[in-house]
């Protein structure tokens, strides 16, 4: 396809599409005076009464009466870049109509990588649970899936930002704009009381796909219609021209999708299970293998991490430098290691499942609920629900066997990690000149792992 030059200034028809010409040639304020001036005059008269039907045939524009609607792939509304320039009239139209033929797609890239997912998803999903195995009693509800769903809708990159033609602050400020409007738009997406009562086994959320993708294609549909049929939807849909280029990766919208519906189904299954998350701030559990910080090197293994941020017991957050390890209520020593390698990165990431289930706390104590819910940013929130526990880094001076020690804060109250804490006592466990210790976790971060000698004091500790 023929592709203008993008060395011109904006004003210049002869050019290719940049998004950063969106504001300088000011479109919006240009598109609210057109409609004005139009709308009454030319679309109600020829019952053009939707925006974008409205705008393309004025402009000359026609056989692209479907743009509104799902294509299956079959292109109705797509428009070539390179005719752009042959358009009449001022240079904004060539950007709305673009934005126009690119919401379309977006929304039809979006609809066959979740049918995509569902195939995908249909083979990992049985090979979760049948890993897992959570009890009977461990239910989900549908509409949850559909909102953890359209929690990974709301994620993926729009077009202008993942095309990569647009990086940095740019990008950033694009995104937080668009973003901030447009739930007027994707609320549409999200369910409301059609399926809220369905409830299913999580060992059997299989046979529940079909259903779960058919209605979120039906919400995609409706929203795709609201965004290019009322002109103040589109405005906020395509503002700062976040629709402007084409670029699609099909393949990674599919990922995303599959990776979110399976971080919601393991994270539900792990839940059921009595196991937990626990996590320890600013702290590196390689470098407290190798810095002496440890009252006995052998607490920790962790020599070197995983290329997915693995080692031993935890998963290691580089960006955020937070550690966490799954811990099993029921059994204290397991080590999760061998599942989290089996995990990630093949069926969800350590950003989603850990660190997720953090964010889903934080959001839960700032006073939202614990439903997959998507916030204002349309960032996906409690797709992943596992219970979070920070780790006490204050150390309990009383020895007493049998003692109960608080291993974790009471950050997260709704979690009850207080209780969770009170099950770890000192007990017999062959520590070394000690015998007894804390009786702690495999994942266990905390000061009774640490070098105290310096202050005069030896705790015991013991976790295997």
């Amino acid at each position: 396809m023929y592709q203008l030059p993008s060395n011109k200034p904006c004003t210049d028809k002869n050019q290719n599409l940049r998004t950063e010409c969106w504001n300088q040639l000011g479109v919006t304020a240009w598109l609210d005076k057109w409609w004005a001036a139009n709308y009454q005059s030319k679309c109600v008269p020829n019952g053009w009464t939707n925006f974008f039907q409205c705008f393309l045939e004025v402009n000359g524009i026609h056989n692209k009466q479907n743009c509104n609607i799902m294509d299956d792939g079959t292109g109705l509304c797509m428009i070539d870049r390179g005719s752009l320039n042959t358009i009449p009239g001022d240079v904004q139209i060539g950007y709305v109509v673009m934005a126009i033929s690119t919401v379309n797609q977006w929304f039809n890239s979006i609809n066959r990588g979740l049918k995509d997912a569902q195939i995908h998803a249909g083979g990992t999903l049985g090979a979760i649970t049948q890993h897992f195995n959570p009890p009977k009693n461990s239910n989900g509800i549908l509409s949850e899936v559909l909102v953890a769903i359209g929690a990974a809708i709301g994620s993926i990159p729009f077009p202008a930002i993942q095309a990569g033609k647009i990086i940095g602050a740019v990008a950033t400020q694009i995104a937080t704009s668009v973003m901030q409007q447009v739930p007027g738009i994707l609320k549409y997406v999200y369910p409301k009381t059609s399926i809220d009562s369905v409830v299913f086994q999580m060992n059997d959320i299989s046979s529940h796909l079909d259903d779960l993708v058919r209605q979120t294609s039906e919400n995609i549909a409706a929203t795709l219609a609201v965004a290019l049929n009322d002109p103040a939807m589109f405005q906020a849909f395509a503002a700062n021209g976040a629709f402007v280029a084409p670029e699609i990766d099909l393949q990674q919208q599919t990922v995303d999708l599959t990776k979110t519906l399976n971080t919601y189904v393991i994270s539900r299954c792990l839940k059921g299970k009595g196991i937990f998350l626990s996590g320890a701030w600013y702290t590196n559990p390689h470098d407290m293998t190798v810095n002496g910080s440890l009252a006995d090197p052998s607490y920790m293994d962790c020599a070197t991490y995983s290329p997915n941020g693995i080692c031993s017991a935890w998963w290691w957050d580089a960006e955020q430098n937070n550690a966490y390890g799954l811990v099993d209520s029921n059994n204290n020593p397991k080590n999760f290691y061998d599942d989290y390698n089996w995990l990630i990165p093949q069926y969800t990431t350590g950003e989603l499942l850990f660190r997720g289930a953090k964010e889903c706390a934080d959001y839960v104590h700032a006073g939202g609920n614990n439903a997959a819910v998507v916030d204002v940013n349309l960032q996906p929130k409690c797709v992943s629900s596992l219970d979070y526990c920070v780790y006490n880094q204050q150390m309990d001076m009383d020895w007493s066997e049998g003692k109960h020690h608080d291993l974790f804060t009471q950050d997260y109250p709704a979690s009850s990690c207080g209780d969770k804490g009170k099950n770890f006592k000192m007990t017999e466990c062959g520590n070394g000149a000690n015998n007894y210790g804390i009786s702690t976790p495999a994942a266990y971060l905390g000061p009774y792992m640490l070098n105290q000698k310096a202050r005069g004091w030896y705790a015991g500790f013991c976790h295997r």
